[in-house]
């Protein structure tokens, strides 16, 4: 599923390492377009057809009822849904705790530092400085 796909790639590639990012783009490029080839060169029967204007998913593995092509579709969307909502969520909360974290430590360096240099530089220089 392309979504899955695309939510996989922004997921690693939040990752602090640049090797893993390279290599998530590259998995994933590997993943969307070999499918893709394999149906071009006729090694695989095709996913999807356009017939009168309108695209046609065409099952592969199992024979998918109206029914049965709806519920999957829809958990197909939710899952999609559902997984991108968790790791947003994760996401927002690592960065609040970072921000709560500079906040404290910003507050207990002005409690050390004397008032007189938070006041920034002196407006002008001093005689005999």
């Amino acid at each position: 599923m392309p979504s899955l796909l695309a939510l996989f790639a922004i997921v690693v590639s939040l990752s602090p390492i640049r090797g893993v990012r390279k290599i998530a783009v590259s998995i994933s490029a590997i993943v969307l377009l070999t499918p893709l080839a394999l149906e071009m060169l006729g090694l695989v029967p095709a996913s999807y057809a356009v017939e009168h204007g309108r695209m046609i998913v065409l099952p592969r593995m199992i024979d998918l009822s109206s029914v049965a092509a709806r519920v999957a579709l829809i958990y197909g969307v939710a899952l999609t849904i559902g997984l991108s909502l968790f790791v947003a969520t994760k996401i927002r909360r690592n960065l609040d705790a970072l921000e709560e974290e500079a906040a404290a430590r910003s507050w207990q360096l002005r409690q050390l530092a004397p008032a007189h240099a938070t006041a920034g530089p002196p407006s002008e220089a001093r005689p005999g400085i």
